[in-house]
């Protein structure tokens, strides 16, 4: 049922009939949070909720991705009570089926966070084509001689 790969993060599954909120169902590589399932057990017992619907789609942008919020049961996870979506604590959030950073969050405060790395990265890294079409397109006054 199940092959492990030396130095490999996660487990790799073959899919086998199993019970509804089961990850035993899928082929998945996963890496969760950080957390690396390192057995088959842990993957096997593992209970999830996935959501997609209307309340999932992302509106940060015109792009409006249809999201799915994979929701795992873990000791100490947070919950998130205040999301569209609710879920208590032991459970933790993921987000997936989004096309950019924004995508991975669901509130203003999250969204804040985000858009700060962002600016933080393009001032570290400026776009040097639009330095460039700036000062190759600019304005200016021709000087005026006597």
């Amino acid at each position: 049922m199940t092959r492990s790969q030396p130095g490999a993060s996660g487990s790799l599954l073959h899919g086998r009939p199993s019970a509804p909120g089961n990850f035993a169902s899928m082929n998945v590589r996963w890496q969760l949070m950080g957390h690396h399932l390192q057995t088959v057990s842990a993957v096997v017992v593992l209970e999830y909720v996935s959501t997609t619907n209307e309340d999932t789609t992302c509106h940060w942008c015109p792009v409006s991705c249809k999201r799915t919020f994979i929701d795992v049961r873990l000791p100490g996870g947070g919950g998130r009570p205040w999301s569209k979506v609710p879920v208590g604590p032991g459970w933790e959030r993921v987000i997936s089926g989004n096309s950019c950073p924004k995508g991975l969050v669901e509130d203003v405060d999250e969204m804040r966070l985000v858009k700060a790395r962002l600016e933080g990265v393009k001032r570290e890294h400026p776009n040097v084509a639009e330095m460039v079409r700036k000062e190759a397109f600019r304005r200016f006054a021709p000087s005026v001689t006597a």
